[in-house]
């Protein structure tokens, strides 16, 4: 029997392939839409956001084009751990490469946003919402976790037109 780690790592590899074939720039004008209708978002002052590389979306850049009098804060990294110059945020966009439909997320295997998200939540009530942006092929059925794994509340799914 596989281990969790190895399903996870199966899971990564099928999903990227999928993903691969995908006009990301496409998906980042179709993410910003569906992310400035969500009421969480509108209300939204302090954004905790990412850089996206490779395989994720790229709509943060566009996102801070569009919505400027939001506060944005991207993760420091210090070896493993992460932080943010700022403790108080109302939305965290957490980088994913696949999630399912009970908002467990399968991130690049570093553990640096379920370490974060179970640090914030310790400190503070979720005060937070904690959001992933994905394609429409990166949303499975069910994913393995670990305990130390955090979901997420909400996933904004992208669909590519055909």
């Amino acid at each position: 029997m596989e281990s969790v780690k190895q399903q996870k790592q199966n899971i990564r590899n099928t999903v990227l392939v999928q993903c691969n074939k995908l006009d990301l720039n496409v998906l980042a004008k179709i993410a910003v839409e569906l992310i400035s209708k969500e009421e969480v978002f509108k209300n939204a002052k302090i954004v905790f956001a990412y850089k996206p590389f490779g395989h994720e979306i790229p709509f943060v850049e566009e996102l801070v084009k569009r919505f400027p009098k939001k506060e944005y804060y991207y993760p420091i990294m210090d070896g493993k751990k992460m932080h943010f110059e700022h403790d108080a945020p109302d939305i965290i966009f957490v980088p994913a490469i696949a999630v399912d439909t009970a908002g467990n997320r399968l991130g690049r295997g570093w553990g640096c946003y379920d370490s974060f998200l179970s640090r914030m939540s310790e400190v503070s009530p979720r005060t937070f919402a904690s959001m992933c942006v994905v394609p429409e092929c990166a949303v499975v059925d069910n994913l393995p976790t670990e305990p130390h794994d955090i979901a997420i509340n909400k996933i904004i799914v992208c669909k590519q037109l055909s």
